[in-house]
């Protein structure tokens, strides 16, 4: 099994998180990104996917900015 680290926050997403103090601001900016942020998963997932030594499964692990434990995505989960 191979694991792979996927960042998909940019340095202007962490500065926008870090310097906000307000929560409700955060959620909403986090909102406002995540189509961007799942849509660069599933570009991960699909490169992933189509090396040659592949099986087809592919195992995320989430670790979510609000939430404080992370959790994982089952095989056919959508992201």
């Amino acid at each position: 099994m191979d694991a792979y680290l996927v960042h998909v926050l940019s340095p202007g997403d962490l500065d926008a998180i870090a310097t906000t103090s307000e929560a409700g601001t955060r959620i909403a900016y986090s909102e406002q990104q995540l189509s961007g942020w799942i849509l660069a998963v599933q570009g991960v997932v699909a490169y992933l996917k189509g090396q040659p030594r592949s099986g087809g499964k592919i195992g995320i692990w989430e670790f979510p900015l609000a939430r404080k434990s992370p959790r994982s995505l089952r095989s056919g989960e959508a992201i």
